[in-house]
C-alpha cells in the first residue's frame, strides 16, 4: 500500500463513507416507507415500489444483506484509516487513537445518523434507491421477483405476495370501515 498514492487512499475512503451511508439510508428508508402509498404505486404499476414490496416480503433477508454490507465497508474503511494514519503520523499508539476516533466520527456523523435521518424524512420516495440496492445485493434475483415488461409470465413468488398484500389490504379496508380496532 505503499506505493499507492494517499489522495487515492483518501478517495477510496470517501467511497467507502458513501457506500456506508448508501446502506444505512436504504435500511432506514425501507423500514419508515409507507406500506399502503407503496402498495398503491405498484398496483399503478410503478416497478419500483413492486420491487421494495417484494423486499420487505423478505424483511429479514434484505437486513441481513444491509448489515452485512454495511459491517464490511466499515470495516474496510477503519483499516484503510490505519493505514492512512500510519502513513501521516507513524505507528504511535496517540497516532492510531486518533485515526480511530476519527473514522468513529466520520462513520456516526456522514454514514449513520445523516443518512438515517434523510432515509426516514423521505422514506416514501426510496423505491429508487431500493431497486439499486436490490440489484447490488440480490443482483439477478431481481428476474424473479417482478412482474416482467411485456407479456412474460410472473413469477409465483410475486403472485403469492400480491395474493397476500390484496388480502391485507381489504381486511385493513373492512376494519376500516367497522371502525374495529381490534382487528390491527
Amino acid at each position: 500500500m505503499d506505493d499507492i498514492p494517499l489522495s487515492s487512499l483518501f478517495a477510496a475512503l470517501a467511497g467507502l463513507l458513501l457506500a456506508s451511508g448508501f446502506f444505512s439510508i436504504a435500511e432506514t428508508a425501507m423500514m419508515a416507507v409507507n406500506r399502503y402509498r407503496l402498495r398503491h404505486r405498484a398496483k399503478q404499476g410503478a416497478r419500483g415500489a413492486k420491487l421494495a414490496l417484494a423486499l420487505l416480503a423478505q424483511t429479514d433477508t434484505l437486513l441481513g444483506v444491509i448489515l452485512l454490507g454495511n459491517t464490511l465497508v466499515a470495516a474496510a474503511a477503519a483499516t484503510l484509516t490505519a493505514v492512512i494514519t500510519k502513513r501521516l503520523f507513524g505507528e504511535g499508539e496517540a497516532a492510531l487513537a486518533l485515526g480511530t476516533v476519527a473514522i468513529s466520527f466520520a462513520l456516526l456523523v456522514f454514514s449513520e445518523i445523516t443518512p438515517k435521518v434523510i432515509g426516514a424524512a423521505h422514506a416514501d420516495r426510496v423505491d429508487h434507491v431500493l431497486r439499486l440496492v436490490f440489484l447490488l445485493a440480490f443482483d439477478n434475483c431481481e428476474k424473479h421477483l417482478t412482474r416482467r415488461i411485456g407479456d412474460r409470465e410472473v413469477h409465483p413468488a410475486l403472485r403469492h405476495l400480491e395474493y397476500h398484500n390484496s388480502c391485507d389490504t381489504s381486511h385493513e379496508r373492512q376494519c376500516r370501515e367497522a371502525n374495529n380496532l381490534d382487528c390491527w
